[in-house]
């Protein structure tokens, strides 16, 4: 496939006439006596690479750009072949166009087919069916990514340690390997110390401490070849450990890229370009302009697709590419079948090397992903945009029409939960997020670190789970959960390899109707080689949207939230519907614009617009409010404070409910609710649902954040005081209704507030019951510890047991205080 896909890209170039070529270069010393030459020399002329008798050739201090032109060098048919380009000084303005990067040698002779060294690079493009490859094996053939490879062999060393230093030999799965390390597992219960090298090595006080039942990676100074022996030696007593010896496919592998620390690269373009049988893709690189990468294809890339280090002052364009995914398997722990040397494989990872200012704008839209054929176990993560230590860490980011199917958790995540580091902007359109192999997996996961700054929007996106770590995200139109039904074509992904035939695959239909990548291309324009161009803003909404609001005041004007317009097209038209008014700000975020108005108008990207009206004469009622924005039409439900008719208070001698039996065998899905109504600010650590021991808790802290702690039949913690919902969702002074729906089945936590639904994976599997020992309560812990504060209004309150009602708690006061399940000396009153 990927062989016709270059043919026809060069034989595009031969239907036209081709220019001739200033230079033909056959060998080392002819490329030698071109290069000779002066920047001004060269500009606009044509180098032309004839048959593949090269070894690694340099470029040195040839500013093109600066002398006026551009220098293309091209192969003169599919037998030109270059293994390798360093380049050095200052090199601007050179196209490498319909070029065949073939690396040599079995390890590769070289680190990478270009590499970046000592200087500044710029106006650099990769055209016209450029290809990067290496091969496996000394013939350089062409990999099987789901054959048991030797090179991903792990060799283990097991030995006892004693209180006497020991040396032990070490057996390396190839001695003439280049490098390698050792992942070193202490089994026993006494700390070691240990040291490696030649024959005479010895283990000291001095040496490498590791903790009982620790590893360590020993990588300094460590290769097949001089690194034969291993020495330890226990602090106390003996320790069972394992000196691991991994070299890994990578050390035999070439790069497409490599940019050294003393390198700067300004702008590079790769369009139409073709990465395979490499140890990455696209990685390595860390430009201060810009990088474009667009209709390129990406196949049988052991680890990393692109993996990039962006300035802060760059501009990112992801567009059109096909990738195929990562082939290399993870996992260190001795009970995991992960490759040698750690290998991990993303389609797309960014990260900062400097934390100086934030990652973005980044526009990653229109690529597709084959289903590649690999060993069980291996998994890719799918965007991953993180480790940029500065707040905002990205900003800018747009995500459309696009997909990830590598079965990882990580299908979607952007920023770094648990620190500072947040997300800004971000509009995310059209992602389908599945496990290609098992679409019915609940694992991967579209995960956004947002604390509020800026809108975070995601639209028409299929995924198991959605999740905001600290502040909601703006979510319109997504479904989360995939059934067999949703993607009717999904088992024809495995031999799709463009993007019409992935498109059918990945079609949706039913309840999927309209999400997901494949039914959002129209927001793609497939033809267009302008790559600002490439994403159709007029077939996309804003950005602006509002989720439900519930808990309202009757017949009040409310004004809703300020919404960014993350939408780039310039004068996007405005109306609104009967009873709605709106009005403009600047991007600035306080500069009024545009008064409160009925009247239709414009606004721009980056600016602001607001939308206000009256909710509901009565309560438990709702009202909308209209925007179109764009072209796409937005109904905004408002509904009014459905407090129950005779709500119940906490008196300040605090009561309860517990049950007085224990949840009955076989449960398998517990299923809480309630409304509840915290008077003067939301209290921390208290729980309106429990089971007794932990078994199945939910958490309220004072951040309006909730988290849970559920536990399985045999008590393992399969979530522990895990957030299920981001701060700020539970509110002071407004009833809010809460669903609590913990699943030991599905092996997840639904949780809903009002309207609002967050939905947790189980960190562990467990065994698919509850415990049958333990008693569940309302508002407190079953001994009444953690209870909800005094004055906390509250009723509604039941308990389902595998969808089929258990309990129900009155709402009148009197029934309530006479409860059987009522415990606590407090008395309850409406």
């Amino acid at each position: 496939m990927l062989t016709q896909m270059i043919l026809s890209a060069q034989s595009l170039l031969a239907a036209a006439p081709r220019a001739s070529a200033d230079y033909v270069v056959a060998n080392d010393a002819e490329w030698n006596a071109v290069f000779a030459n002066t920047a001004a020399t060269l500009a606009g002329k044509i180098v032309e690479i004839v048959g593949d008798n090269f070894t690694q050739r340099e470029i040195t201090d040839k500013d093109i750009w600066a002398a006026g032109g551009r220098l293309t060098i091209r192969g003169a048919n599919q037998a030109a072949k270059l293994p390798s380009v360093i380049l050095n000084g200052v090199v601007r303005g050179i196209d490498f166009a319909a070029l065949n990067f073939q690396m040599k040698g079995w390890p590769a002779s070289w680190a990478a087919c270009v590499i970046f060294n000592n200087g500044t690079f710029g106006k650099l493009r990769f055209l016209n069916g450029t290809s990067f490859r290496h091969g496996y094996g000394t013939s350089l053939v062409d990999f099987d990514t789901d054959a048991d490879l030797p090179e991903y062999e792990r060799v283990s060393n097991v030995r006892t340690a004693t209180t006497t230093s020991q040396t032990f030999p070490l057996t390396w799965k190839s001695a003439a390997a280049p490098s390698g390390w050792i992942e070193f597992f202490n089994r026993g219960t006494n700390s070691v110390r240990v040291a490696v090298g030649g024959s005479g090595v010895v283990a000291t006080g001095t040496s490498q401490l590791v903790a009982a039942g620790a590893r360590a990676r020993l990588q300094t100074g460590i290769s097949p070849g001089t690194s034969t022996h291993f020495a330890v030696l226990a602090t106390s007593g003996t320790s069972e450990v394992n000196a691991r010896t991994e070299i890994g496919l990578s050390a035999y592998l070439s790069a497409a890229f490599q940019q050294t620390g003393a390198a700067i690269i300004e702008d590079i373009e790769l369009r139409g370009c073709v990465f395979r049988d490499l140890d990455n893709g696209l990685k390595g690189l860390r430009p201060r302009v810009s990088l474009v990468a667009m209709d390129c294809d990406f196949d049988r890339i052991y680890q990393d697709i692109i993996s990039l280090a962006p300035d802060s002052s760059a501009t990112s364009y992801f567009l059109r590419n096909i990738e195929s995914l990562p082939f290399s398997r993870s996992g260190i722990a001795e009970d995991l079948q992960g490759d040698a040397r750690d290998p991990h494989g993303d389609q797309c990872q960014l990260f900062s090397n400097s934390g100086t200012g934030a990652i973005g704008p980044v526009f990653y839209a229109g690529n597709r992903i084959r289903l590649t054929p690999r060993r069980p176990g291996a998994q890719s993560q799918g965007i991953f945009w993180s480790d940029n230590d500065v707040d905002p860490c990205f900003d800018n980011l747009y995500i459309i029409s696009t997909m990830q199917t590598g079965g990882a958790t990580r299908a979607i995540s952007i920023g770094e939960a648990g620190t500072p580091f947040k997300t800004r902007n971000a509009f995310i359109y059209g992602a389908t997020l599945i496990d290609g192999r098992d679409p019915s997996a609940t694992g991967p996961t579209l995960t956004i670190d947002h604390d509020g700054d800026g809108s975070v929007y995601v639209g028409k996106c299929l995924a198991p789970a959605m999740i905001a770590t600290d502040a909601p995200l703006l979510l319109d139109g997504n479904l989360s959960g995939v059934t067999p039904a949703t993607l009717p074509n999904i088992a024809n992904l495995s031999a799709a390899n463009d993007r019409a035939s992935i498109d059918a695959a990945m079609t949706t239909v039913g309840v999927g109707a309209g999400i997901g990548a494949a039914a959002t291309g129209s927001a793609i324009d497939w033809e267009t080689s302008d790559h600002t161009a490439v994403i159709r803003w007029d077939m996309l909404p804003s950005g602006a949207h509002w989720n439900t609001l519930a808990g309202q005041p009757i017949s009040t004007l409310i004004t809703l939230p300020l919404r960014k317009i993350l939408n780039r097209r310039a004068g996007q038209t405005v109306s609104v519907g009967a009873g709605t008014e709106w009005r403009k700000v600047a991007a600035d975020g306080t500069t009024e614009l545009q008064s409160w108005t009925t009247a239709s108008g414009t606004i721009e990207p980056d600016q602001f617009i607001q939308i206000r009206g009256m909710t509901a004469v009565v309560s438990a009622a709702t009202s909308t409010l209209t925007v179109t924005i764009n072209g796409f039409p937005q109904t905004v439900t408002t509904v009014t404070s459905d407090t129950p008719a005779t709500p119940l208070t906490q008196p300040a001698l605090l009561g309860y409910f517990v049950d007085q039996a224990n949840v009955p065998p076989a449960v398998n899905r517990m299923t809480f609710r309630g409304w509840f109504r915290f008077a003067g600010s939301v209290p921390n650590t208290v729980k309106p649902f429990a089971q007794a021991s932990t078994g199945c808790d939910l958490i309220v802290l004072g951040t309006g954040a909730l988290n849970a702690t559920v536990e399985d039949g045999a008590g393992l913690a399969v979530l522990l005081n895990a957030q299920v919902a981001p701060p700020g969702t539970i509110k002071a002074n407004i009833g809010q209704r809460i669903v609590f729906d913990v699943n030991q089945v599905t092996k997840e936590v639904r949780l809903t507030v009002d309207n609002a639904t967050f939905v947790t994976p189980f960190a562990v599997p467990g065994n698919g019951t509850f415990q049958s020992n333990r008693q569940a309560s309302f508002l407190a812990s079953a001994t009444g510890l953690t209870a909800l504060p005094s004055g906390t209004q509250f009723g509604d309150l039941s308990l389902d047991y595998n969808g089929v009602t258990y309990k129900t708690i009155s709402n009148l006061a009197a029934l309530a205080n006479a409860d059987p399940w009522k415990a606590g000396t407090g008395v309850f009153t409406n």
